[in-house]
């Protein structure tokens, strides 16, 4: 039995791996996702070697070892970086997606487009990176080709459901039905759900009202059910107020050739969320321990400190430009200063460029150019300077007002944990999820907070910052 209970139910939140990792250790990926990534770079190689046949009238022996050498000039060595990171911004690599053929074919455009913009900008400051233009153009031309069929083949592929794994979920629950809905929700998941078993005998052969899938009775029978409904996966979601124990299940699946998992698990895997209703005090008071254990936090001060001065050098036309803007746009007060809540709960003034103005009706309004300003993200920039004072980072759970926090309390246990991190300028949940204000949206918003403060490391900032990198270009801010 391929035995993966990584985290049950019970202690999804405490489990205690055999080693601390390095703060900056590479986040485990998907073999899918590493596939596409072995597919994309040998399609970058073989687009610049098309690029020099088709710029070549006749080959021969020498023309072929002048592209040999041609073809180890820095700037193609440079590409594969640098075009691999603009496939990821533009989510490309995210194995559980459909590849729609007009989404994807925007996304591979705008990857390109960004992709050779930098690609020429560091050839023109450095002559060395310089290549003959038209096999530039031909290489991208060509490399847009084999990526767009290369996704195309992809979804084509796992849309048969030839390797799905046909699954059944222990625990008849919320957490189950949930997970169940998520699954559903989720392309390329390679789970078939094909029912329930309950964690104790009081749900016979018989469909639950809400339950679309069968219950096939209770845990004694899971043995006979895994060999007569070819079950490859068991999932365990069984809630804390459930009767079923975790040695009680693993003794009904001890020798069945089965994979195993929890579905605290999957729901991390397919949806970067941990379910707050299963997550009690010690799991909470385990996870706060750990936070102050990992390496990684105790030098992210010092990182944020270099990046927002770097940063700041970068934006510094930005910020100029606009607050002449808004000078001759007649907005008095530039800066908009409001409380939030911070790490450990202390209130702190977070600075914002304004981009509301009072209407001739006395109502406030969103300015046009606030509305650009928010598009692009540019009207937090100011938040810079609350990162240099140590009021926020530049990756951690978005800072509330003191009012949504104190509603927040009141209805989603355990919320206070997200004030054990520093906010952040951008965060898991920003980039996971829509802006909200919404009781049930917060509640899933905290589901994602969740996920961070207990996987935060360097690499997960490093992704949140390359998927807000995404929403500024394709200006999808709040």
């Amino acid at each position: 039995m391929n035995l993966y209970l990584r985290e049950l139910e019970t202690n999804a939140l405490n489990s205690k791996p055999s080693k601390q990792k390095h703060p900056f250790a590479l986040r485990k990926i998907s073999r899918r996702s590493l596939f596409l990534i072995f597919l994309d770079s040998f399609a970058i190689s073989l687009a610049f070697f098309l690029a020099f046949y088709l710029r070549s009238v006749k080959w021969n022996y020498e023309l072929f070892m002048w592209c040999l050498k041609y073809f180890a000039s820095p700037i193609i060595f440079l590409s594969f970086p640098v075009f691999l990171v603009c496939f990821y911004i533009f989510d490309l690599y995210n194995p559980y997606k459909y590849f729609k053929r007009g989404q994807t074919f925007v996304d591979i455009l705008y990857s390109l487009i960004f992709g050779g913009l930098i690609l020429a900008s560091i050839s023109y400051m450095d002559r060395s990176f310089l290549i003959a233009r038209p096999i530039f153009v031909i290489a991208i031309g060509v490399l847009g080709v084999l990526i767009f069929g290369i996704r195309m083949m992809y979804d084509a592929f796992f849309t048969t459901g030839l390797l799905d794994a046909r699954a059944l979920i222990v625990g008849t629950g919320l957490l189950g039905r949930e997970l169940m809905s998520m699954i559903h929700a989720t392309p390329h998941s390679r789970t078939q759900i094909v029912g329930f078993v309950s964690s104790d005998d009081k749900s016979d052969q018989k469909n639950l009202p809400d339950l679309p899938l069968p219950v096939f009775g209770d845990i004694t029978a899971l043995p006979v059910l895994i060999r007569d409904l070819n079950v490859q996966l068991v999932i365990f979601a069984v809630e804390s107020d459930e009767k079923l124990s975790e040695s009680e299940f693993l003794y009904a699946v001890l020798n069945q050739n089965v994979q195993v998992t929890s579905a605290i698990h999957l729901f991390e895997k397919f949806g970067g969320t941990i379910p707050y209703q299963v997550i009690h005090d010690y799991h909470i008071l385990t996870l706060v321990d750990q936070l102050k254990k990992k390496n990684y936090l105790k030098v992210k001060r010092l990182i944020d400190i270099v990046f927002a001065f770097l940063f700041l050098f970068i934006t510094l036309p930005v910020f100029l430009m606009t607050i002449l803007a808004l000078s001759f746009q007649g907005i008095q007060n530039i800066f908009f200063v409001q409380t939030r809540i911070g790490k450990n709960r202390v209130p702190f003034q977070l600075f914002k460029f304004r981009t509301m103005a009072a209407a001739p009706d006395g109502q406030k309004k969103v300015t046009r150019i606030g509305q650009w300003l928010r598009k692009y993200r540019i009207d937090e920039l100011p938040q810079i300077l609350n990162v240099l004072k140590g009021d926020m980072s530049f990756v951690g759970p978005r800072p509330e007002i003191p009012f949504f926090a104190e509603e927040c309390q009141k209805w989603i246990p355990h919320y206070n944990v997200v004030f054990a991190l520093k906010p952040g300028l951008t965060g898991w949940a920003q980039v996971r999820f829509k802006y909200t204000t919404s009781e049930q949206d917060y509640e899933r918003k905290f589901s994602f907070n969740l996920y961070y403060l207990k996987n935060v490391s360097a690499a997960l900032d490093l992704i949140i910052l390359l998927k807000t990198i995404r929403i500024i270009l394709l200006a999808r801010g709040q």
